[in-house]
């Protein structure tokens, strides 16, 4: 269906185009394309300042913009802290709205200039001396040219709502125990919409029609904002806001996990799927959802989900060197350990918040009587640079007895 809608826009721009080129002719022709290619330009550069101005001036209802009424749904919603947390998601809620403006601004400006601008060409044509030839095949072809950067034009908006819709289609939430897709039962025409924007996506057609990359790059300026610091364009935006879907959709289930019945590498790993695709979120979106989300578990847990998400390369690191140290071990058994890797085992998490989080969620690991794990613990007891919380928390998980 999209397939056969882009087929007939593009029938009917290049279909006008040759028409208009045979009938005026050549030089008219040019004299049109290079006119048109001018408010191209100009509607590319002035797409953003007044998609901002409409947005930020233009009341929706009860004399409030557009992002001031999404801040009061938020707000009522008991998201509030959200807002509250920094600049990163307050700058989202009031640039999301321009965002998505620019993409239908920038339609809307084409065509106003693509008209005004019939008045310029008559105006240049005009001081053009008239010649008996027209050479009109010569026009079609340039009508032709014509009518493609027309196609082009309407179809770089077009192009990046369905890319964008794509982005979405991908994320996934739970339902009555399962995952479902955003768009999973969503018909167009009587067919599924993710299968037709993914059949698009894959034909050639969809490559032609955004330039073979121009087209995105387009998209991707008329939609880039400055959000926290950092510009970032629709696409981008989107990418960054499915990990932050992941993430408070993993972590609302961080309660539920059962750590205590876990064996070591699936509680590493759980933890690894809980930030694996973090790595690249802006610090500043980071940042704010340590708060954020922090806080919706509660004064125990608000720290310690605090400091995972603002210590994000160590903790990912600390993983890795847990995962690296306990590999060959069967579920919690580590009675085999050596003392070296004991030491480093117990070195690690004394400096990283996955002791809190592990305590935190009533983890016990049996040592398997292995006395290397009290040695560890014990040199850690004499350094004085380890608190002794730390040194309580590693007994705790331990399952060693505190000194009285």
């Amino acid at each position: 269906m999209i397939i056969w809608i882009v087929i007939g826009i593009l029938a009917l721009c290049v279909g006008l185009g040759i028409l208009w080129g045979f009938l005026r002719g050549l030089r008219k022709s040019w004299v049109r394309l290079v006119i048109l290619l001018i408010a191209c330009i100009i509607t590319v550069f002035i797409t953003k300042p007044i998609a901002e101005a409409l947005v930020n001036n233009l009341k929706i209802s009860g004399g409030k913009t557009l992002g001031e009424l999404i801040q009061d749904a938020i707000s009522s919603s008991g998201l509030e802290n959200i807002l509250q947390s920094g600049s990163y998601f307050s700058d989202l809620i009031n640039k999301l709205p321009i965002m998505i403006g620019s993409i239908f601004v920038f339609l809307i400006v084409f065509f106003i200039l693509k008209y005004i601008t019939l008045i310029i060409y008559a105006i240049v044509m005009s001081f053009i001396p008239k010649t008996e030839k027209k050479r009109r095949g010569f026009g079609a072809l340039t009508g032709l040219v014509s009518g493609l950067l027309i196609f082009f034009m309407i179809m770089v908006p077009v192009s990046g709502l369905i890319d964008s819709a794509q982005k979405v289609s991908d994320w996934s939430i739970e339902i009555d125990g399962g995952q479902k897709g955003l768009l999973d039962g969503v018909k167009l025409g009587g067919e599924n919409a993710k299968t037709l924007i993914d059949n698009y996506q894959n034909s050639g057609l969809s490559g032609f029609s955004k330039l073979f990359g121009a087209g995105t790059g387009i998209f991707n300026y008329i939609t880039t904002q400055t959000i926290g610091g950092e510009n970032k364009n629709l696409l981008g935006l989107i990418d960054d806001l499915s990990k932050v879907v992941n993430l408070i959709d993993t972590l609302s289930k961080l309660q539920d996990f059962d750590f205590a019945n876990s064996s070591i590498d699936e509680m590493l790993n759980y933890l690894q799927s809980i930030l694996g695709n973090l790595s690249d979120l802006p610090p500043a979106m980071l940042d704010e959802l340590a708060q954020a989300v922090g806080s919706q578990f509660g004064p125990e847990m608000n720290d310690v989900i605090e400091g995972v998400l603002n210590n994000l390369d160590s903790v990912q690191q600390d993983l890795a060197d847990l995962h690296g140290i306990l590999d060959g071990l069967e579920g919690n058994d580590l009675s085999t350990l050596s003392s070296d890797d004991a030491d480093a085992l117990l070195t690690t998490l004394s400096e990283s918040p996955l002791l809190d989080i592990l305590v935190s969620s009533n983890v016990t690991i049996p040592t398997g009587d292995n006395p290397h794990i009290e040695d560890a613990i014990q040199k850690l007891e004499e350094d004085p640079n380890v608190s002794s919380e730390t040194i309580t928390n590693l007994k705790t998980l331990f399952g060693i007895p505190s000194n009285p």
